[in-house]
């Protein structure tokens, strides 16, 4: 589950199957002005229902640390996207795919506009508290 709002400023999503016990899923994004942070979803298939599943989900978070500038500057998205690659490059190579990556650079909101063509994806929306 990627937690989309109109504070979210994403980079890339990166999602891949792992030979149909599993996926992985992959998010370079920021909340407003904080720093660029990667997070990594290995997800392993219990059940077969899209939400409220039993699956086994696992979360790793990459954040970029330093100087203020730095931490949402286009160096710290580069550093990110190569450990993308790597985390991602493992599990191809252990015969996982195909990769599917969705360049957002772009709002919440364009990434669920661009994540709503993803045959892979399914997307949830939760209204706010005290809304119809």
């Amino acid at each position: 589950m990627i937690d989309l709002d109109e504070s979210a400023v994403v980079h890339t999503i990166w999602f891949l199957p792992l030979g149909g016990a599993g996926d992985l899923l992959v998010t370079l994004a920021r909340r407003g002005d904080g720093p660029w942070r990667l997070e990594v979803r290995q997800r392993i298939y219990r059940d077969s229902h899209v939400f409220d599943s039993t699956d086994d989900k696992s979360w790793m978070t990459f954040e970029a640390r330093g100087e203020e500038d730095y931490k949402r500057s286009h160096v710290a998205v580069e550093m990110l996207a190569r450990q993308a690659e790597e985390i991602i490059g493992l599990a191809v190579g252990r015969g996982a795919g195909p990769l599917y990556t969705v360049p957002v650079h772009g709002s919440g909101l364009d990434a669920m506009e661009a994540l709503s063509r993803q045959p892979w994806c399914h997307i949830k929306t939760l209204g706010k508290a005290g809304s119809a």
